[in-house]
């Protein structure tokens, strides 16, 4: 199942009544590839966060295959939604008994999970509070395509990942057939031609 398409006219989420992002005019098509762009501040945090329903639309419309935001509409988009946040607090325990409660039931981890991001199964074995934040970023992107999501939302996921390593993902993350929105400061994604970007305004 292809994620849907989202349609944003006019759109701001806010909070509390009070505007956050916006306005936004975006459609996102199945499979589109979108880089966030914008000044610090200007909400593209809050964009992925409104389009996951965790901030109130204000005004304008936000349409999922054309139909209206509605918490039915919400829940099913977020069935379909992988989301890394640039915090990525994974919390404390074994990799492996973390990996095991993000995962899918019939889904096993396989070698090649980890590899694919030059991580190895000794890592299994580790606390996730001793894990480097490139490690952690890295193993999130793990569990997370391991869900086979449809809608990817990836907030500054190669932040700690040297030259190389952040060639690995976004180069992966281009030819998947998912549907994805990045937020990241780094150049290497605005380089890659599967992107276009998208510069949100500032609110006012």
């Amino acid at each position: 199942m292809l994620a849907p398409t989202i349609q944003l006219k006019d759109t701001v989420f806010g909070l509390a009544g009070k505007p956050i992002v916006g306005p936004v005019n975006l459609t996102i098509s199945p499979g589109d590839k979108i880089l966030l762009e914008g000044r610090s501040g200007c909400g593209k945090t809050s964009l992925l966060r409104g389009i996951l329903g965790f901030l109130g639309k204000l005004q304008g419309t936000y349409r999922l295959d054309q139909e209206e935001m509605s918490p039915s509409a919400i829940w099913r988009l977020r069935q379909q939604t992988g989301y890394i946040s640039q915090e990525l607090q994974l919390g404390k325990g074994r990799v492996r008994d973390w990996l095991k409660d993000c995962l899918p039931p019939t889904r096993e981890l396989h070698e090649s999970d980890l590899s694919r991001f030059h991580l190895t199964n000794a890592i299994l074995e580790q606390n996730l509070e001793d894990l480097s934040r490139g490690e952690r970023q890295r193993l999130a992107l793990v569990a997370m395509l391991a869900r086979e999501p449809q809608l990817y939302l990836l907030d500054e996921v190669t932040s700690a990942l040297n030259e190389s390593l952040r060639n690995l993902v976004v180069s992966h993350i281009a030819t998947t057939e998912a549907t994805v929105l990045v937020v990241s400061h780094d150049s290497i994604w605005k380089g890659c031609e599967a992107f276009r970007t998208y510069s949100l305004p500032v609110t006012s």
